[in-house]
């Protein structure tokens, strides 16, 4: 790879998701090493900026914010009874007028993208182009390989594109076809695709056949300076201590939080001096997830604000476990979640159904897995009683193969 690189990443910092992470770090690490990075990204809809916008701080970050086009109500559907209705009228209008996954935020994206693009790649000496979805139609409008045929051109699939789960919905078996086109294209004329994961690249594969050297695994990444952690004392309180940091959505909760919380019930009502020793903190703020936590009367379980990942580790740090929630389209994904624990050398307790995830943490013995398939409750109680010997070794070898310079080695091979 060369020294004149252009990220489209519609969900870049500031823009305040997950998924402004990935690029994030790998354009600073490609600033830091001499690269020339411009990215194009859309402009932040939400009142706080990613927690990520410090890493993209860099003189050869270039950066290029366009409007969104997207109307600002949608990316707040909750926030009160207008915009939910907003919200929804928008997009039934959406699906009538248009087709294809409705809730893909970058539909009216295209001429402002390629303007942009084409504008970049007339003036500086590009040698590759990297668009990263979801939302997934940004793949499709930066390839833009006709018009520049000497440049490189990769897609950057940070999901899978044609399940709907991102949307939190049901797809018809037409939104599904259109889907398929559009993808068709992009694995058909990208140089190069890219995917997180293995069993990303095995999904792909079956629908395409082999594709040789053209897919790409490149993991998630850790980013080691956001653990510089002071060690404190631990406080002796005989309290068994969880904690979950970042936003839980809604889709699959029935496969992993929901049989969580009806556990812990079942533990409380049969096992309540055990139950009195657990507590669990939530680093996150959802109307929908409280209100389970209410419902069930669950008197050990706190809501925290959002923080900071380095204040986040720095917490966590002091915990017993560190928990994850797998719905079961995710079961066999190493989320980023999943490997960004790593530094902290504790035991990750992921509760979902069997899959690649749960065997990763058992093989790799670095923590449990609670399997929803079968009763939790006296699963949780054996974990509390019986805690597992977990070395912090176990952690090193992996940590080395997710860090940040590592896996930027990867792609840039």
């Amino acid at each position: 790879m060369n020294k004149n690189i252009v990220i489209v990443n519609y969900t870049y910092p500031p823009f305040n998701t997950i998924g402004s992470r990935r690029w994030a770090k790998f354009s600073k690490e490609l600033a830091n090493r001499g690269y020339t990075i411009h990215v194009i990204y859309s402009k932040n809809p939400y009142d706080q900026d990613s927690n990520w916008t410090k890493d993209i701080v860099n003189e050869n970050i270039v950066k290029y914010e366009l409007k969104n086009y997207w109307p600002k109500f949608c990316f707040h559907p909750s926030k009160n009874i207008v915009n939910k209705i907003a919200n929804k009228c928008f997009l039934i209008i959406i699906n009538i007028f248009f087709k294809g996954f409705s809730n893909d935020e970058s539909r009216f994206w295209k001429s402002v993208l390629q303007k942009k693009l084409v504008e970049i790649c007339s003036k500086e000496k590009i040698d590759i182009v990297i668009a990263s979805g979801p939302p997934f139609r940004v793949l499709l409008y930066s390839l833009m390989k006709d018009d520049f045929p000497e440049i490189k051109f990769y897609s950057d699939l940070r999901d899978e594109w044609l399940t709907g789960k991102l949307y939190n919905s049901k797809i018809s078996k037409e939104q599904y076809n259109i889907e398929k086109k559009i993808q068709d294209i992009v694995i058909r004329k990208s140089d190069k695709i890219l995917v997180t994961d293995k069993t990303n690249k095995i999904k792909i594969e079956d629908l395409y056949g082999d594709l040789g050297n053209k897919i790409k695994v490149i993991p998630h990444t850790i980013d080691l300076e956001e653990f510089i952690i002071v060690e404190k004392p631990k406080q002796i309180d005989n309290k068994t201590k969880f904690i979950y940091g970042g936003n839980m959505p809604m889709i699959g909760k029935e496969d992993s939080i929901l049989p969580f919380l009806d556990a812990l019930v079942v533990i409380r009502e049969t096992h309540l001096e055990l139950y009195n020793k657990i507590e669990i903190h939530f680093y996150f703020s959802s109307d929908w997830m409280i209100d389970e936590v209410r419902e069930r009367k669950l008197s050990n379980i706190y809501f925290n604000k959002l923080l900071a990942p380095s204040k986040f580790n720095e917490i966590a740090y002091n915990f017993d476990y560190l928990l994850i929630f797998l719905p079961k389209h995710l079961k066999d994904y190493i989320i980023t979640k999943n490997i960004d624990y790593l530094p902290l050398k504790k035991p990750i307790i992921i509760c979902s159904k069997i899959g690649e995830a749960s065997k990763n943490i058992e093989t790799k013995k670095i923590g449990i897995h609670l399997n929803t398939e079968n009763e939790l409750s006296p699963q949780i109680i054996n974990l509390i009683e019986n805690k597992p010997k977990l070395t912090k070794d176990n952690y090193a070898t992996l940590i080395d193969k997710y860090n940040l310079q590592n896996v930027t080695n990867q792609l840039l091979n």
